[in-house]
């Protein structure tokens, strides 16, 4: 909860870089404030927890024993997404790194929606994959604007709760 409410004024930072491209989805759109909105409907998200993709770089399991030398296990050391986190935490880079093929990002989605339909882990894939497109989306602007411009529109969708997302946008507290 703590940590999505600073990712208010870090998002809506990027928010302003992009805006002209919203504005051109939607004249009428305001990107910061569906941006504020969603996190604020969001924020008493209580996903169930569960490892995170980034935890499973080879380098970053090692073998490790107890203080008493006779029971071991595996140790994840380092990666920023070594914690535990929510299920849409665990494809949001592969969603937004499809962005170069809605096809294939539309399929992971629906196959995500497939396996886990319950309405909070909808939002929870939601709010990860909004924060992952946003994030990313500048690195696509100028090298590969297709790219760029679907980043742009996932993201308008789930502040709008358009298609797929239909409902992540209200607040939660209409969840049942």
């Amino acid at each position: 909860k703590e940590w999505w409410a600073k990712r208010i004024d870090e998002l809506g930072g990027k928010m302003r870089i992009l805006e002209k491209d919203f504005k051109a989805l939607d004249p009428n759109f305001s990107p910061k404030e569906a941006l504020a909105t969603m996190i604020t409907n969001n924020l008493d998200l209580d996903a169930e927890p569960v490892v995170v993709h980034g935890a499973l770089y080879p380098d970053n399991i090692q073998l490790a024993r107890d203080r008493d030398g006779k029971t071991s296990g595996m140790t994840v050391m380092g990666g920023d997404r070594s914690h535990i986190g929510v299920r849409g935490e665990m494809v949001d880079w592969l969603i937004s790194a499809s962005a170069e093929s809605p096809a294939h990002q539309q399929a992971i989605i629906d196959e995500f929606i497939t396996l886990h339909p319950d309405e909070k882990d909808k939002r929870g894939l939601a709010m990860h994959v909004l924060y992952r497109s946003i994030m990313e989306a500048s690195w696509f602007q100028k090298s590969k604007p297709e790219a760029y411009n679907n980043l742009i529109k996932i993201s308008y969708d789930i502040m709008n709760g358009n298609g797929v997302w239909t409902g992540v946008n209200s607040p939660l507290a209409n969840v049942t």
